[in-house]
């Protein structure tokens, strides 16, 4: 029995050792090659040994250790692994367990070998892959920042280049995009199309920018050729901002051509009718004529706003998209408010 132990520990690459005093230790049987490599006492079976000037580690292991041992109750207790070096800089990575059974004190001490370095190895490619992903996904958040800063920066230079033409806009374009943002969030979009459709809807009329001066800034009615001529604007607008592969402003696209498309297959430019007409540029259209309708103008006063909403009413299902104007009036109480927070500039 006793050599099949001593076989046994020398084949699994561990020092069995008796706790014989305090400090003190027998070695129980053939100590493994790695030892000769990392102390200055040469082990021997029956020998008796101190550890501490060969392993200084077990030093603050060794008060637990001693309570363990010197207790009447039986169990186990590990030192956490550590690294030793020998003379020649290679490195042994070991491993200590105290054991207190059938009233012995044992100590064992193992080279945990070449697939502790390895597993340690892959732990620390693991730890840098892990921190290479949250680098990389820091730096996308910050690109992604970016391109959204430069995206949001190009609508309003836009917008800048629309009020040099058309003074009926500043307040008015500012509360389209909130409007649509806020009939965007009812319908569950996500937050980046809502983010979207705030900054493209501003841009429905930029197309205005194309309108000759007397037909844009008449301050009566215009006559049929100078409404034709005014219609344009949707067209145009969609001209300028047609091909682009930003989300945002493709958005602005449809909504620049296709805000005065009408469900009902009246509207212009292209006579689109039904859902054929793309979903944001349905609810630009509503709020546009909610905002318009409501504001005064140079060719007219401010409608009072129980007949603005009579208006919408009967237009649904003809001009408008018949759920979009539903939710509309659900949002209405936050709609006026966006138009509080945001009223037209006297004189």
């Amino acid at each position: 029995m006793k050599s099949t132990l001593q076989s046994l520990f020398s084949s699994m690459d561990i020092l069995l050792l008796e706790r014989i005093a305090e400090g003190r230790f027998r070695v129980l049987a053939p100590p493994p090659t790695w030892t000769g490599k990392l102390t200055q006492t040469g082990f021997k079976v029956g020998s008796e040994v101190s550890l501490s000037e060969d392993f200084f580690v077990l030093d603050t292991f060794f008060p637990d250790a001693e309570d363990l041992w010197n207790s009447s109750k039986e169990g186990t207790i590990n030192c956490d692994p550590w690294i030793q070096c020998d003379e020649e800089g290679q490195e042994w990575p070991l491993a200590a367990r105290a054991i207190h059974s059938n009233g012995k004190p044992l100590l064992l001490l193992e080279h945990l070998g070449e697939s502790y370095t390895r597993q340690q190895q892959m732990h620390q490619l693991a730890r840098e892959s892990m921190l290479s992903k949250d680098e990389l996904e820091l730096e996308v958040h910050r690109r992604t920042a970016l391109i959204r800063k430069g995206e949001e920066e190009l609508a309003h230079r836009l917008l800048d280049v629309s009020n040099w033409r058309d003074e009926e806009t500043g307040a008015h374009i500012r509360r389209i995009g909130l409007y649509s943002e806020l009939m965007a969030k009812a319908l569950g979009w996500s937050l980046q199309d809502v983010d979207n459709i705030r900054l493209a809807a501003p841009m429905h009329d930029i197309g205005k920018v194309g309108i000759p001066d007397y037909v844009l800034l008449k301050p009566g009615r215009l006559d049929a050729e100078e409404r034709r001529i005014m219609e344009r604007h949707a067209y145009i607008g969609g001209e300028m901002l047609k091909g682009s592969e930003i989300p945002m402003i493709e958005m602005a696209h449809q909504i620049a051509i296709g805000h005065h498309e009408k469900w009902n297959g009246k509207g212009y430019p292209n006579q689109l009718s039904g859902s054929d007409i793309p979903i944001a540029a349905r609810i630009v259209a509503i709020v546009d004529v909610y905002d318009a309708l409501s504001s005064e103008r140079v060719y007219k006063p401010a409608w009072p706003e129980d007949e603005v909403l009579a208006y919408l009413r009967k237009e649904r299902g003809s001009h408008f998209d018949p759920e979009l104007i539903d939710l509309f009036f659900e949002l209405l109480p936050e709609m006026r408010n966006i138009r509080l927070l945001l009223p037209d500039k006297k004189g």
